[in-house]
């Protein structure tokens, strides 16, 4: 059952089904997903998508499957009111290559680091 909230912060209007699975695999689509609504901070990844290292995430969504996505680098408030300097990820339109899977889709090989896609 998808929970609506009319907030537009990320993991504001999420599929329950996405957070049953903490892999890697998961953690992009969590990810992916939350980008193509808006922008998403570091600390939104952590506490709104249970992403604990967005920066591994964002790095393989790069690298592995073709989405362009950029940092832009900001000062945000934690829980407690610290602030601290984290990234702030941009989905950009269109991909680096046409060619690759969809999120999810990644099937690591020998060429491509292989095999080891577990949860952080």
């Amino acid at each position: 059952m998808k929970k609506k909230n009319p907030s537009t912060k990320a993991g504001a209007d999420r599929d329950d089904r996405h957070f049953a699975d903490d892999s890697a695999q998961a953690q992009r689509l969590r990810l992916h997903d939350a980008l193509r609504i808006a922008p998403v901070s570091t600390i939104e990844a952590r506490r709104n998508l249970d992403i604990l290292m967005p920066g591994t995430r964002v790095h393989e969504l790069r690298h592995r499957e073709g989405y362009r996505i950029e940092t832009h680098w900001i000062m945000e408030p934690t829980d407690c009111g610290k602030l601290h300097r984290v990234a702030k990820y941009v989905l950009l339109p269109g991909r680096s290559n046409d060619q690759l899977p969809q999120p999810g889709q990644f099937q690591p090989t020998a060429e491509n680091g292989g095999g080891d896609d577990s949860a952080d």
